[in-house]
Formats: C-alpha cells, sequence, structure tokens
C-alpha cells in the first residue's frame, strides 16, 4: 500500500542523499539532510511496526547528528538535530520496553535541552523543548515505578509551561502544553 511506495520514494532519496555525501564529505549541509532522510526512514518503519529497521535508520542518523554536533559544537541548530535523535531513540527503546536506555537516550537529550535554554532563555522554542523533555522523563520513571522522581520532572514542566504561557498568552500551543502539563502534575 502506501507504505511501500513511500519506502521507496525515501529509498530513492536515501541513494541521493548518500551519493551528495560521498562526493562532499565536508558538507555539513549533506550531512543532515543524509540524516533527516535516515530519520524519515526510521519513522516510517515505526509506523509500519518494524522495531529492527527502525533502531537501525535512528542510529545511522543519530551517529551523523552526533558527528555533526561534534565538529560544530556551538551550533544550536546541530545540537537541537542531536536532542531530536536522541528523543527518537528513548521513544523507541521506552515503547519497546527498554526503560534503562530510554532513560540514556532521554538523559543525553535533557542535557542538551538544558544547556540550550540557558544559552537562549529568550527561546520559546527551546523553553518547550525543555518541557516536553521534563515531562517524558516524569513518565518514563512513573513507568519505571519512580513515582517522586517522576513528579519533580512533571513540576520542572509545569513551571516552564507556565512561564511560556505568560510570556505568550496568544499561543494556543503554549496554552495546550501548560494543560497537559497541569494533567500530569
Amino acid at each position: 500500500g502506501q507504505g511501500d511506495q513511500a519506502l521507496e520514494f525515501y529509498r530513492k532519496s536515501l541513494a541521493i542523499r548518500v551519493e551528495l555525501c560521498r562526493g562532499n564529505p565536508q558538507s555539513a549541509d549533506f550531512a543532515h539532510d543524509l540524516a533527516v532522510c535516515f530519520e524519515r526512514m526510521g519513522d516510517l518503519h515505526f509506523g509500519l511496526g518494524h522495531g529492527d529497521q527502525t533502531m537501525e535508520f535512528y542510529a545511522k542518523s543519530l551517529a551523523i547528528a552526533e558527528e555533526l554536533h561534534r565538529r560544530n559544537p556551538q551550533s544550536a541548530d546541530f545540537a537541537r538535530d542531536l536532542s531530536v535523535s536522541y528523543d527518537k531513540m528513548g521513544d523507541l527503546h521506552r515503547g519497546l520496553g527498554h526503560g534503562d536506555q530510554a532513560l540514556e537516550f532521554y538523559g543525553k537529550q535533557l542535557a542538551i535541552a538544558e544547556e540550550l535554554h540557558r544559552r537562549y532563555p529568550q527561546s520559546a522554542d527551546f523553553g518547550r523543548d525543555l518541557a516536553v523533555i521534563h515531562l517524558r522523563m516524569g513518565a518514563l520513571h512513573l513507568g519505571l515505578g519512580q513515582g517522586g522522581q517522576a513528579q519533580d520532572f512533571y513540576q520542572k514542566s509545569l513551571a516552564i509551561a507556565e512561564e511560556l504561557h505568560r510570556r505568550n498568552p496568544q499561543s494556543a500551543d503554549f496554552a495546550r502544553d501548560l494543560s497537559v502539563s497541569y494533567d500530569r502534575s
């Protein structure tokens, strides 16, 4: 069906992106595009229930994101891309019931989100990223039977969500985020 057609298109896109990277190994843009393609292939396989293929593509995307961040440590964009890769791996491991691995990836995502929020305190996007990872960490800890730790993360998420909503009262997204934080706190 449509999943097979999407896989075929992504495979064609992937082949082009691999060749572009081979021909331009120093190009951060081409490497980033390849990482995004691997991530999308992983997302598609995730949606189709193909856990092994999901892991394979997410791992490839993560490796590129780590390398781009290593080569460009001051780039907020590459740091955020790496954070997204950690999020994908954390979600996958959480879904597979691998709580310790999920905690490891979410912990790495949290460290990046905290650093970006510290460097760019007025960025609503980075603030939201931090609030969301606190929610994810709370849910994971709750699922692991660690209610106290879950509550700590939920409270941190709530504080950020309240601040974002206060600074952006007309934003429906921030109002929704605040309501989700209230639900969890």
